[in-house]
């Protein structure tokens, strides 16, 4: 078991190949933060901070934000209720700071044991179901995935299917959970 995490932190400028438009505006490039976190070990974990100006964050407040979670990180990687728990009193603002640290601990953690990664461009594609149903998940997590996930994926994961949205509740660490619910098969 680890007993020390070490954190990393870049920021990475991004184009779209499209701009992206809704009332208050458009744009096409975007400067995010990638994090890492790596064990004594050298297992890594991967997260991404999209800072959002609605909430005042830039990459530079991201940076700021992860610099003070890093005094809050877990000695055991795989205590990460209580990890996310220490963070959301640790700082109020700044939530995709916090978000990227949270999808790093978990990555870390899935790679730790041995669990795949998925994540399909369009999840309504048969190819995208049918590589999900193959892989026969009792559980599955969905971090910020940006798209509505129909019934047909929902039910390939007969015990639960949580989805972590940072979004939802600005200075909350707590995802939106769809389950557990019976078999069906």
């Amino acid at each position: 078991m680890a007993e020390h995490l070490q954190m990393e932190a870049q920021f990475l400028e991004l184009r779209t190949k499209h701009p992206f438009i809704i009332a208050r505006g458009g744009q096409s490039d975007y400067r995010t933060v990638w994090v890492r976190l790596r064990d004594a070990d050298g297992h890594e974990g991967w997260g991404e901070a999209a800072p959002s100006r609605f909430y005042g964050e830039t990459a530079e407040t991201v940076l700021a934000a992860l610099n003070v979670y890093v005094a809050g990180m877990p000695a055991d990687p795989f205590d990460i209720e209580e990890t996310e728990r220490r963070w959301a009193t640790m700082l109020r603002i700044n939530a995709s700071a916090r978000a990227a640290l949270s999808a790093a601990l978990h990555d870390l953690v899935g790679k730790r044991l041995g669990l795949p990664v998925y994540q399909p461009e369009r999840i309504r594609r048969p190819e995208a179901q049918a590589h999900l149903a193959a892989l026969g998940p009792e559980i599955m997590i969905v971090v910020g995935y940006g798209q509505i996930i129909p019934q047909s994926v929902i039910d390939i994961a007969p015990r639960e299917l949580r989805a972590v949205r940072p979004e939802q509740a600005p200075g909350s660490s707590r995802g939106l959970r769809l389950g557990p619910r019976p078999r069906t098969r």
